[in-house]
């Protein structure tokens, strides 16, 4: 099997929850949507592009999504998993596997604790990411899995003003 191209993307710069909204329901804000064209930019330029995408089941985490894939101008198949939201690695993990039997570049878009600590546990170093931001990783599947260190293969930061 080839290693295995993981792209972890946490959604963009969301609205602040309303008073009594759900926090599942908040939407990107302006200044979210305008960070997801750099984010794209630097995908598209570093020619690393997900094949599938497992993303959460909120709704800042699906805006990004379409966002991107809009940017990015390609059709990446996806598939919405609500324990990504709950911040389940055990899952995530798991959906990677099944993801990876069909897709050599997968990618994550989720929240975080959750994506910074897995990039973090990965690459054995200290990432935080911020709203749209993103890392590239390279691994043997079996090496993910007993969180070997990974190979940053590209990364992305929006400055947040």
């Amino acid at each position: 099997m080839n290693p295995l191209k993981l792209s972890l993307v946490r959604h963009a710069h969301a609205d602040p929850a309303a008073i009594l909204q759900e926090d599942k329901l908040r939407p990107l804000s302006i200044q979210g949507i305008n960070h997801i064209n750099p984010l794209g930019e630097a995908m598209l330029t570093l020619n690393q592009l997900p094949e599938f995408a497992i993303v959460s089941s909120a709704q800042r985490a699906q805006e990004t999504f379409i966002n991107l894939s809009e940017r990015l101008g390609i059709n990446i198949t996806n598939e919405t998993k609500s324990g990504i939201y709950e911040g389940d690695l055990f899952l995530i993990l798991k959906q990677i596997k099944i993801a990876h039997k069909n897709h050599n570049h997968v990618a994550v878009i989720g929240h975080n604790p959750t994506l910074s600590k897995l990039a973090s546990i990965l690459t054995q170093k200290n990432i935080v990411l911020n709203p749209s931001g993103w890392i590239c990783l390279e691994a043997d599947l079996f090496e993910i899995e007993n969180t070997v260190e990974a190979h940053i293969i590209a990364a992305h930061e929006v400055i947040i003003y």
